[in-house]
């Protein structure tokens, strides 16, 4: 299972209540008013419909005390952001007077739902999910999600968001001094972000710089037509689990009339096109999704992923502009394979 990485979010933390780990991020007596969150930038428009896990636990707190252990926004950065702004989703631990709950919002609607009450100190495991207006978070107290606890759901919006958090405190001046003690674990997006790395002929203006992983370079051309060939990415062939979804994406920029015309090439022949008019600003194209391209393989597997080659096109809109492409990503979503146990009784 690909957990994410939480030493490579952007972690601000007013109070220094937070410890970061690779797979964790846990929380000491953070108040209730600190400015305090863990994130990622996906960017725009990256979560649609998803489906994620998530660990975490409480141990202490109180009365009022908050964190929010799983959430994303198009920017807001704590949970009082979220319901001012009529942005993002999110999960909480929450302590009430009596028990304490996670409660499951989403603030674009400004609806939520709050759990069964939960026993302090135990390990959940949640599985969030949203499916067009659905989304619902189920909690187990089993590693192997079999032993549901609640499963919470509200109707919410069909925004797609660009951040993902690990973290997120409440920022409420309000009962500020209420303090929570708790983490969150092992984050699975049970998504893939390879980018495409290689390439043979340049035909393009610096090709090296579509291929080396960063967005602050460029390869460019102005000749209509020109095809820039990549042949190869950074997925290693690893298999993750059964794959549901393949999608492609570009950065760059030209004059938003020009095209940027992005066709994957599969084993079996070349695939779709794909057309982005990127503005005169650098800029992500939507997601386009090539699972069921012309050519695309059927099932996917992870080595048809790792053997993705990709064109690149430039096609002038009557103009004489140069098209710029820094990066091609390519977003692959699957469900985890479940691991299996194996008993032996001795007699």
């Amino acid at each position: 299972m690909a957990v994410e990485n939480f030493t490579t979010y952007t972690e601000v933390d007013e109070g220094g209540d937070i410890t970061v780990t690779a797979s964790k991020c846990d929380v000491d007596t953070m108040r209730r008013d600190a400015l305090s969150y863990v994130r990622k930038d996906m960017g725009a428009g990256h979560f649609g419909d998803f489906e994620h896990l998530v660990t975490c636990r409480m141990t202490a707190a109180a009365q009022d005390g908050q964190a929010n252990i799983w959430g994303m926004s198009n920017g807001s950065n704590t949970d009082a952001a979220l319901a001012t702004n009529n942005d993002g989703m999110r999960v909480c631990f929450y302590q009430g007077a009596v028990n304490y709950v996670l409660i499951l919002a989403d603030w674009v609607n400004a609806v939520g739902d709050p759990s069964v009450p939960l026993v302090l100190g135990t390990i959940y495991y949640l599985t969030i999910r949203r499916s067009g207006t659905d989304l619902t978070c189920e909690i187990y107290d089993d590693s192997d999600r079999t032993n549901l606890i609640d499963t919470l759901a509200v109707a919410c919006s069909v925004t797609t968001f660009r951040y993902i958090f690990g973290l997120m405190s409440e920022d409420l001046d309000d009962s500020g001094d209420a303090t929570i003690t708790c983490y969150s674990e092992n984050l699975e997006l049970k998504e893939g972000i390879y980018y495409f790395n290689a390439y043979t002929i340049g035909v393009w203006t610096n090709p090296d710089n579509m291929v080396d992983g960063y967005t602050g370079t460029y390869g460019t051309t102005f000749n209509t037509g020109d095809t820039q060939v990549l042949t190869g990415n950074t997925c290693d062939g690893t298999d993750l689990g059964t794959i549901s979804t393949v999608e492609i994406r570009a950065y760059g920029y030209g004059d938003a009339d020009d095209k940027l015309e992005l066709t994957p090439v599969f084993t079996g022949g070349d695939g779709d096109l794909h057309s982005a008019a990127p503005g005169t600003s650098p800029v992500w194209s939507a997601w386009y999704d090539i699972t069921s391209d012309t050519n695309a393989p059927s099932p996917w597997t992870w080595s048809a992923v790792q053997s993705l080659d990709f064109k690149v096109i430039f096609t002038k809109a009557g103009k004489a502009n140069t098209m710029h492409c820094a990066k091609v990503e390519i977003r692959v979503t699957y469900t985890p394979a479940v691991a299996r146990r194996i008993f032996v009784t001795h007699t």
